[in-house]
């Protein structure tokens, strides 16, 4: 019983990642993300992020990786030089500075029409509706269950769109709609 406290308290008190979505220019078919990750650097080491490549209810590795553009890595407001794993097309290697508390990336989610591809932003979104999938516009440690990693995300819709969502207690904010953390595993399915 002990150590299953000390776990549920250490995960309960790990920080969480910051995912603000901006969706005004979803009938375009373009969304943009904002998301911080605390990182604790007391000495210069590299990070590694993957983008979903697993999506539930899909049985092969279909993650629209290719949809995923503009990618920048920035700290204290300095770009970051990044390369992406030779061999995993879905996982980002990110140096990072020593003294570094907050790693923030930047980028974009984009589509077309892509027949048979009934859940990307191209083909779910039209000038009066839109589908956000969170697996498709959220970075995350790499070798880290979703399970173990907690999300606290809002969105941004277009004037006059309303919403509907599973994500528990959603409060506007300044223009956004936010959402109480929650692990990745529920944002997803959500």
């Amino acid at each position: 019983l002990g150590l299953v406290l000390s776990a549920t308290t250490t995960l309960a008190q790990q920080p969480a990642i910051v995912l603000d979505v901006d969706a005004t220019t979803i009938a375009r078919k373009i969304l943009h993300a904002h998301e911080t990750f605390p990182v604790a650097s007391p000495t210069a080491h590299t990070v590694d992020l993957v983008y979903p490549k697993w999506i539930p209810g899909n049985h092969a590795p279909t993650g629209p990786i290719a949809d995923l553009v503009n990618l920048r890595f920035s700290v204290n407001g300095k770009s970051l030089a990044w390369t992406r794993d030779p061999v995993d097309i879905y996982r980002f290697h990110i140096p990072i500075p020593a003294g570094t508390n907050l790693l923030v990336a930047d980028f974009n989610l984009v589509g077309a029409y892509a027949a048979g591809n009934d859940f990307a932003i191209g083909n779910t979104s039209t000038p009066a509706q839109g589908d956000v999938n969170w697996d498709q516009i959220v970075l995350y440690p790499a070798d880290t269950a979703a399970g173990q990693v907690t999300v606290s995300a809002s969105i941004r819709l277009p004037d006059h769109w309303s919403y509907a969502t599973a994500l528990p207690h959603p409060t506007q904010q300044g223009g956004s709609i936010r959402f109480d953390p929650v692990s990745l595993t529920t944002l997803i399915d959500s």
